[in-house]
């Protein structure tokens, strides 16, 4: 059987493992947070370099009912083409999320453009320990 005082010793380094834990969700969930103003920047800019920053090596591109899986650069090209035709005016963040359980975050918005009103979706996935943009659409 366990001494007594071995059972309390191993409580403080619970506590300091729940502790950094803490922390290192903390900070994931500001960092998340930070990104996504910055995300909806370059949305409301058109800027589709600055959005593929946020990139994974591919991601599931769509747009209305139709979805490919692309590269970085062709996702990063398609998007800078769809941009020049429908112009963005602004984004508004309607909804975000995070899931602890598969390290994935969401942001449901609309974009304004000239074009008219669009949804946008985007998926992401903890990649070391950075959110890496995974899908993304935009339905009319």
């Amino acid at each position: 059987m366990k001494s007594p005082t071995k059972i309390s010793s191993k409580l403080p380094l619970r506590k300091q493992f729940l502790i950094g834990l803490l922390f290192i969700l903390i900070y994931s969930s500001l960092s998340a947070q930070a990104n996504l103003e910055d995300i909806g920047n370059t949305l409301k800019q058109g800027d589709a370099k600055g959005l593929s920053a946020y990139f994974d090596k591919q991601i599931d591109l769509g747009f209305d009912d139709k979805t490919k899986f692309y590269s970085k650069k062709q996702a990063e090209l398609i998007i800078q083409n769809f941009f020049s035709k429908v112009e963005p005016i602004s984004f508004t963040n309607k909804q975000s999320g995070k899931s602890p359980a598969n390290k994935a975050f969401f942001i449901l918005g609309n974009m304004s453009t000239s074009n008219g009103m669009y949804r946008v979706y985007m998926l992401f996935v903890m990649k070391n320990g950075n959110y890496l943009l995974r899908e993304i659409r935009f339905e009319k």
